[in-house]
């Protein structure tokens, strides 16, 4: 049975909030959308900012049914602006649901902690639809790039929509290169730069320097893994 959105608020205004269903039922997309597939190395992603879009959204982690709502900076809605040559978001952005970026475990690599957040997503699908907010998808998992901002780790999982072309083609983080060559470069490139437009400082390359673009699929699932692992013990608590 496929979800359905239900909007409150007025759009472009820190009241909008979008809901989540499946059937007559409100559901949680952070609690109750499922992470796995059935499929191995498949995971769902909840859309929170569609391809060549600027607002960015984020789940209400302290609401009730954890809706998506507006993200801010400083207080007002928060818009990403154009990068050269990109406009809005280069590619289709979300969250893992039922995973947690722990702010009281500390990165075996960053040696920092987590951002306090679900896990982050980049759907790499350029030839199919870009999405809505609060759409559920399934995507392949190739690897994952990440980022340091404010002294914390921000993991980004990398994939691909299951039902765009490239996915049959793409098993590893290396087939990126092949088939979308200099992408994973202008991905990290875009994280690293964006936070200047809003005033604030450039985030830092969580390898530290080091030449490596990004991890493979076997250390991005061990990082799903650990997340989910971290919202369990989130879920527990609040039975």
């Amino acid at each position: 049975m496929a979800y359905s959105i239900h909007e409150t608020g007025r759009p472009n205004s820190l009241e909008h909030r979008i809901y989540l269903s499946r059937g007559s039922s409100l559901l949680s997309p952070w609690h109750e959308v499922p992470l796995y597939t059935e499929q191995r190395g498949i995971v769902n992603m909840i859309v929170t900012v569609p391809r060549w879009t600027h607002q960015s959204m984020t789940i209400a982690k302290d609401e009730f049914l954890t809706p998506l709502r507006p993200d801010t900076h400083k207080g007002e809605l928060r818009y990403v602006p154009n990068i050269f040559p990109h406009r809005g978001y280069p590619w289709t952005y979300g969250a893992l649901p039922q995973t947690f970026e722990d702010p009281n475990v500390e990165d075996q690599i960053s040696r920092l902690p987590g951002d306090n957040e679900p896990l982050d997503v980049i759907d790499l699908a350029g030839d199919g639809d870009v999405g809505h907010t609060g759409q559920v998808r399934e995507v392949k998992v190739l690897g994952a790039i990440g980022v340091i901002g404010f002294s914390e780790t921000d993991w980004k999982i990398v994939a691909i929509d299951t039902r765009s072309e490239l996915a049959e083609r793409m098993q590893e983080i290396e087939d990126v290169e092949t088939h979308m060559p200099g992408f994973l470069g202008t991905i990290k490139e875009w994280f690293r730069v964006y936070p200047l437009a809003e005033g604030g400082c450039t985030n830092q390359d969580v390898f530290r320097g080091e030449l490596e673009l990004a991890k493979g699929k076997a250390f991005a699932s061990m990082l799903i893994e650990r997340s989910h692992q971290s919202w369990n013990k989130i879920e527990t608590k609040t039975r």
